[in-house]
């Protein structure tokens, strides 16, 4: 019976350590998107963007694309590189303070203050939703601009 014992708290005590190691090993929402948004910067491809994204969102922006594209004269390929260049743009001027990040299990909201180093302007907020899959995936985020 003893021995029956210490081998079900042995599996207890593995379990329970490799649950820990998981918890820690798991980045933050902001170090995520802190990455992410270096990259913007740096630049990247339309592929490696899009995996910082979860998986919804990246549906809606592939239907969005196919949509936009149909529409216009312009390709996927095309709409794509605008986003990657308007995008990189905006983050260039754009400088990170986070004010508040609120984990709930799998799902994270991020607020930023962002100080616009190119027009100047301080009064805006990056509103961040954050999902985990396999990792922090952005699922929405929102620029809002406000007047002085």
């Amino acid at each position: 019976m003893k021995k029956k014992f210490r081998i079900l708290f042995l599996g207890l005590t593995v379990t329970v350590v490799l649950a820990a190691c998981r918890d820690e090993e798991r980045v933050s929402p902001d170090d995520t998107y802190r990455a992410y948004y270096a990259k913007v910067i740096a630049g990247r491809t339309f592929d490696e963007d899009v995996e910082y994204h979860a998986k919804l969102r990246r549906q809606e922006v592939q239907e969005s694309l196919q949509a936009r594209s149909a529409n216009s004269s312009q390709t996927v390929e095309e709409i794509e590189n605008l986003y990657l260049n308007f995008t990189q743009q905006l983050a260039k001027c754009g400088s990170l303070a986070l004010s508040e990040e609120k984990v709930d299990g799998d799902t994270a909201s991020l607020t930023y203050a962002v100080t616009d180093s190119c027009t100047e302007n301080q009064n805006t907020q990056l509103f961040v939703e954050m999902v985990y899959e396999k990792g922090w995936k952005i699922q929405s985020d929102e620029l809002k601009i406000t007047d002085n």
